[in-house]
């Protein structure tokens, strides 16, 4: 069973990620070949866990990324 991370871990807690900006940018959509789970994958309070994103929210986040970079 999956469990949700609650606000006092993730405002509170440990976490560890690396590169997200890497993470984001390397997700690939469905039709560009990527897999089914669209996830930035990090560490909290010790535990391995994902914020998914939806291929929508996904590409605008990339393009937002981009943005920022020029």
């Amino acid at each position: 069973m999956r469990r949700q991370v609650s606000f006092d871990e993730f405002e509170h807690g440990e976490v560890v990620c690396d590169d997200p900006e890497q993470q984001i940018l390397a997700l690939n959509l469905q039709n560009e070949g990527g897999q089914n789970v669209l996830a930035l994958r990090l560490r909290l309070c010790g535990r391995d866990v994902g914020i998914q994103y939806s291929e929508k929210h996904l590409l605008d986040f990339q393009q937002l990324l981009r943005t920022a970079g020029e």
